[in-house]
């Protein structure tokens, strides 16, 4: 047990600044796909700030506009 999550053998413990998270081994081949197309997709935001295109910027979210 952690944090009153029951830890099975297998299971993948993921930690940072921001916290712990833990993924059932049955659900990690999901889990990696999905945080992998999040950070392409950040990466291209930031290459895309980085040009000085702020279109995907929360901010512009919030308002709701889009690109």
């Amino acid at each position: 047990m952690c944090g009153g999550r029951l830890i099975s053998p297998g299971d993948v413990i993921v930690a940072d600044d921001d916290g712990v998270c833990v993924v059932r081994r049955e659900d990690a081949p999901t889990v990696l796909d999905a945080a992998m197309r999040r950070e392409a997709d950040e990466e291209q935001k930031r290459t895309l700030y980085a040009q000085g295109d702020l279109r995907g910027s929360a901010v512009w979210w919030r308002v709701g506009v889009r690109h």
